[in-house]
C-alpha cells in the first residue's frame, strides 16, 4: 500500500493499493499527536502541564521497547514528552500523555478511533494502543494485534494534521533538543 500526493491540496499523484489496511507501528503516534493537540486546543490540557509518570509508563520505559528511562512519580511537561514522542518515537512518552489526558490508555484509544471516524477514515483503520507496539494475546492460539491503516487513511490523517496543527513541522524539523526534565537529548534522525 502506497500513496504519494500533496497533503495541502489533497491531490494524489500516484497510488498503489491505497485502500489496503496494513500494520502502522510507530506512525500511530501521528494520530496520538492529533488527539493531544485537540486536547490542547480545547483547553483540556496545556503543553506546560506537569505529567506524573505512572507505574505502567515507567515499566514500559524499562523494556526493549522503551526509549527514555522514566521513573514512577517523575514529573515531565507535556511539551517535553511530545518532543520525545515525535523525535525519538518514545512509546513511554506518548503513553504518559495519553494517561494524562484520558486517565487510561484505553480511554485515549477510544478518542483515537472516534477521531478516525470523524475524519472519514476507512472502517479498516483501527487503533488498539497509542504508540503502535504490537499487542500479544494470552489465548491458546497466541496472536499479535496491531494498529492498522491504509496509505489513503494515512494521507488523509496527515493532510488534516498539517491543515489544523501545522506546528508539528516545528517539532519534526528540530535537529536536536535538550529535554531537561527527562534528562535526555533528542537528535533528529530524519
Amino acid at each position: 500500500s502506497a500513496l504519494a500526493g500533496d497533503a495541502t491540496t489533497g491531490e494524489i499523484y500516484e497510488a498503489y493499493m491505497p485502500d489496503l489496511s496494513v500494520p502502522i507501528a510507530s506512525t500511530t503516534k501521528l494520530m496520538s499527536y492529533l488527539i493531544i493537540m485537540d486536547a490542547v486546543s480545547a483547553g483540556e490540557i496545556s503543553l506546560d502541564d506537569m505529567v506524573v509518570i505512572s507505574e505502567k509508563v515507567a515499566a514500559l520505559s524499562l523494556t526493549d521497547d522503551g526509549v527514555i528511562k522514566l521513573e514512577e512519580d517523575q514529573l515531565c511537561t507535556v511539551s517535553e514528552l511530545l518532543y520525545a514522542t515525535l523525535l525519538a518515537s518514545s512509546n513511554e512518552a506518548v503513553l504518559a500523555i495519553a494517561e494524562h489526558i484520558a486517565g487510561t490508555e484505553a480511554a485515549f484509544v477510544k478518542r483515537m478511533n472516534a477521531k478516525a471516524l470523524s475524519l472519514g477514515l476507512s472502517s479498516d483503520c483501527v487503533f488498539y494502543n497509542c504508540n503502535g507496539l504490537p499487542i500479544f494475546t494470552d489465548t491458546v492460539a497466541a496472536t499479535k494485534i496491531q494498529n492498522h491503516m491504509s496509505a489513503k487513511d494515512m494521507f488523509l490523517l496527515i493532510s488534516n494534521i498539517l491543515s489544523v496543527y501545522p506546528q508539528i513541522k516545528d517539532i519534526t524539523s528540530t535537529k536536536e533538543i535538550k529535554l531537561p526534565m527527562l534528562g535526555y537529548i533528542v537528535k533528529n534522525t530524519n
